[in-house]
């Protein structure tokens, strides 16, 4: 469960109460970032410079997968657009959080 101060940051960036702009998709991006979900319990980091379209390509992949079904509640996305979005999710985690990451 994410408790409300971290939903209070990083609900913007999701789609769970409101339609987010997902650009023009290029199908072949989605495909190879489909298939890095389908291994299970992935967390997929999408990460290159600035401007390049990350940000859409997730909310793109969000989109494909509530299409196939999937409970948009269950989807997550985060953006760190701004340094102090990132300090205070990175501070909210660290007091809320008790579970153990393993790698």
């Amino acid at each position: 469960m994410i408790r409300p101060e971290l939903m209070e940051i990083i609900s913007p960036f999701n789609f769970w109460e409101r339609e987010l702009d997902t650009g023009y998709p290029i199908e072949e991006y989605l495909d190879r970032f489909e298939d890095y979900l389908k291994v299970p319990s992935t967390i997929v980091a999408v990460t290159g410079v600035r401007r390049s379209g990350k940000t859409y390509l997730c909310r793109q992949m969000i989109r494909r997968l509530m299409e196939k079904g999937v409970n948009r509640h269950s989807l997550i996305s985060l953006s760190f657009p701004y340094y102090h979005t990132r300090q205070r999710i990175s501070n909210s985690i660290r007091r809320n959080c008790t579970a153990s990451i393993r790698v």
